[in-house]
Order: C-alpha cells, then sequence, then structure tokens
C-alpha cells in the first residue's frame, strides 16, 4: 500500500499549480481589464487550482489585459504589429 500513496502524491503533485503560476495569474487578474468582481472571484479560485486550471485562468487573463497602445502606455514595435494584424 505504501506504494500505492506514494504514486498517488507524486500524481497529485503533478498536477498542482506552481507557485510562479499563481503568482503571474495574480499578477494578470490585477492588471486586467475584467470587473472587480470577476477579479475577486478568481482571485479566490486561484488557492484550489490545478495546474490545467491555472493555465486556462493565464490564458484568459491575457485575452483580458489593456492594449497597450490604446491605453498611453509604453508599448514597442512588437505591440504596434500585433495591432496592426489583427485589424488585417
Amino acid at each position: 500500500m505504501k506504494f500505492v500513496d506514494n504514486a498517488v502524491a507524486l500524481t497529485n503533485k503533478d498536477w498542482e499549480a506552481s507557485s510562479s503560476q499563481v503568482h503571474y495569474a495574480e499578477s494578470l487578474i490585477h492588471s486586467s481589464t475584467i470587473i472587480e468582481s470577476k477579479k475577486e472571484e478568481l482571485l479566490r479560485e486561484l488557492s484550489t487550482c490545478n495546474s490545467d486550471q491555472i493555465e486556462l485562468m493565464i490564458d484568459y487573463l491575457k485575452d483580458n489585459q489593456p492594449d497597450p497602445i490604446e491605453s498611453g502606455e509604453n508599448y514597442n514595435q512588437g505591440d504596434i504589429n500585433k495591432k496592426l494584424n489583427q485589424h488585417v
């Protein structure tokens, strides 16, 4: 039974979100353009997310970041090219 318990523990560890994933998601939540109530909900969910779930959350949050050009923040040539490609 010891080997089975160890195998289960190792499998569960593979599914746990890393601290860097959690910190990255948290920073994306704070900078996102989503409404405050949704931000609070996502922050509460962070502690229970596994690795796959947090990757989905990160993808969602990346899609909801402010546009650097339209917001007037610092931007570079890569940002300009991305913006132009979206309109083509």
